[in-house]
């Protein structure tokens, strides 16, 4: 058995086993699109990476970026407010500039990590929990990891109970109808 770093000899191949995976996942990228990504890394991913400020007289209060990845989803970074600018509610405009944003640019799911005394910030917008970091930034620091969905998925399954019942029904009456007709020209 040998583990090794990536070389050139091995691209194709691992390309092809790349592809595959997706392809049982449901995803359909194309060897070129693999290639990328074996050779540029996981910065392949990001479809956007956008940064943007908040000023009050001109003068910048706060900041938030949206990094949006393939799939079209997304992750809040620096979701940040300055410390005597706190409390005026630019945090909240920045989350629900962000989500509009998001939701402009079709982003189905939107995830952030953040600490844990914003978590009810978050809840507030739709946010909910999804894990728990520990000591992930540096010792004693532990973050939670909170998404909304955006964009729900079409289901395109049908509720069979649903349609039996309403088949049911448009039997019931026709067969009303039948019966009144029966009557009628029996007068």
């Amino acid at each position: 058995m040998e583990i090794k770093k990536i070389e050139s000899e091995d691209l194709q191949a691992t390309a092809n086993l790349l592809r595959s995976y997706w392809k049982e996942r449901g995803d359909n990228y194309a060897q070129d699109f693999a290639l990328n990504y074996l050779t540029n890394g996981h910065k392949t991913e990001i479809t956007k990476d956008q940064s943007f400020v908040i000023k009050e007289k001109d003068k910048i209060v706060g900041m938030i970026a949206l990094v949006v990845y393939e799939g079209n989803v997304a992750e809040i970074k620096d979701c940040i407010v300055k410390k005597e600018a706190r409390g005026k509610g630019w945090g909240r405009k920045l989350t629900e500039f962000i989500i509009d944003h998001a939701k402009r640019n079709e982003i189905r799911k939107i995830s952030i990590v953040t600490v844990p005394n914003l978590r009810s910030f978050y809840e507030k917008f739709g946010f909910t929990l999804e894990g728990f970091l520990k000591d992930h930034f540096k010792e004693g620091e532990h973050m939670l990891i909170m998404s909304k969905k955006l964009k729900e998925k079409e289901d395109k399954q049908v509720d069979l109970k649903k349609k039996l019942e309403d088949e049911q029904q448009l039997q019931e009456i026709e067969s009303e109808t039948t019966d009144r007709l029966m009557k009628l020209r029996l007068r």
